[in-house]
């Protein structure tokens, strides 16, 4: 895939499945509160590091303000 820079990638891809979920309920190492681990395959989004779409991380701390 060779997409110029700041390029989306193609939307008709099936870029990304999930491989693996657990719940944990307990205090974690990483956070005192019960967390949810999900293990994604990013399949061509691989190709597509964050800094790479513009706007991402103001539309991401828009929906989880407190990320």
């Amino acid at each position: 895939m060779n997409n110029a820079e700041g390029e989306c990638p193609d939307r008709n891809l099936q870029p990304m499945r999930i491989c693996e979920t657990a719940v944990y309920r307990g205090p974690q190492v990483f956070s005192n509160q019960p967390m949810v681990r999900v293990q994604l395959d990013l399949g061509e989004l691989e190709n597509w590091p964050t800094h790479r779409l513009p706007g991402f991380t103001e539309k991401l701390t828009g929906l989880l303000p407190h990320l």
